[in-house]
């Protein structure tokens, strides 16, 4: 359901420590297959903590409550002060999954099976199987965090009827191995449109100044609560003033979640409209479209002139269609990178260079 989403309780240890301790330049291993074998491939850690960052950010707005699992909960909670927040006002709610256990341990072992999509994975796993079954310890302890760690958060998702945003180390593994498509909710698919319509806008430009700053695409959410924060200590505390304004949105999504799980295709082909209309108003921005009309709108730097129906750019202001058309059309997010660097005191320093880089590539 598209009202609430599970979410790592690695995610929001990685914010805490991100919040309390600033952009750790230590390393962190993304698990990459290649050749038909995995291997491990360094990353900045400070860019898998801000993906996890504005992952949560993201969710905060556009979700009604994000669930963790009560378990593991001890990794973050009292952690940080504006997690608390979170789990004070019922955003963020633990929940026992350890309960249901036997729902789902099946689920759980059989899509870490599918996970294995290499000799080399298929090898691994299994020792780490055999070292907990007969020891109580991972023989990989950090391949066991992302493939069965995340193979049973799937399985919970899949029992529990929820969405789930993986953690960025375990969503990697689940794109390369192409098993689980984590934006396969309503609130994900949305997500897909904005992404692939900020590309193409981003294509637009033939300015060397503004190709290098659209090599960095942050999602729209967390640049403007970057923008709209003074200091880290703020995101949160901005995430949550922002749901007011994007509740056309999370109503627009928790009807469309409604309407994919009823079948109805008249209704969600009708349903869907906001979309047409939002593709074709990109359409128009980018001079795909007839019309005598000129416009003119800016992209960040960026001003693009665009001929179509004056009444379909009239209507992508109103609304749903405006909040989706606000997303779409932030810009890339190269000052707000530059400003979140500022933020926690590495301005013009390797790790702004590796943070730019992780985005550019992500």
């Amino acid at each position: 359901m598209t009202e609430h989403v599970i979410a790592d309780n690695w995610t929001l240890q990685n914010v805490a420590e991100l919040l309390n301790s600033g952009i750790s330049e230590a390393d962190a291993s993304v698990i990459r297959i290649a050749g038909g074998a995995h291997e491990y491939v360094d990353v900045l850690e400070g860019g898998v903590q801000t993906e996890s960052l504005f992952d949560l950010l993201t969710d905060i707005v556009l979700r009604d409550q994000i669930i963790v699992d009560a378990a593991y909960a001890d990794t973050w909670v009292g952690e940080n002060e504006c997690l608390g927040q979170l789990t004070k006002n019922g955003l963020l709610r633990q929940l026992s999954f350890l309960s249901n256990e036997e729902k789902f341990a099946d689920v759980r072992d059989l899509i870490a099976d599918r996970l294995c999509v290499t000799d080399s994975l298929k090898v691994d796993h299994s020792a780490n199987v055999d070292s907990w079954t007969t020891r109580r310890e991972n023989a990989n302890p950090y391949l066991a965090a992302v493939l069965w760690g995340g193979a049973g958060m799937v399985a919970r998702s899949w029992v529990f009827d929820s969405a789930y945003r993986p953690h960025p180390l375990r969503r990697r593994l689940f794109e390369a191995a192409k098993l689980f498509d984590g934006r396969a909710d309503a609130l994900g698919r949305l997500e897909e449109v904005v992404d692939e319509s900020r590309l193409r806008l981003a294509k637009r430009t033939s300015s060397a100044a503004l190709i290098y700053s659209m090599n960095v695409m942050l999602p729209p959410i967390p640049i403007r609560i970057i923008e709209d924060s003074t200091n880290p200590g703020d995101f949160v505390k901005v995430a949550l003033q922002l749901r007011p304004e994007f509740k056309p949105l999370r109503d627009w999504l928790r009807k469309t979640e409604k309407l994919l799980e009823s079948d109805d295709l008249s209704a969600i082909q009708k349903h869907y409209g906001v979309l047409s209309d939002v593709s074709a108003n990109i359409d128009r921005i980018l001079g795909k479209s007839t019309g005598a009309a000129t416009f003119s709108i800016g992209l960040g730097v960026l001003k693009l002139s665009a001929k179509g129906d004056p009444l379909l750019s009239i209507k992508n202001r109103i609304g749903v269609r405006s909040v989706i058309n606000n997303m779409i059309l932030k810009e890339s997010g190269q000052r707000a990178l530059t400003k979140y660097c500022k933020m926690f005191d590495v301005p013009k320093t390797v790790t702004e260079i590796l943070l730019t880089e992780h985005f550019g590539n992500t």
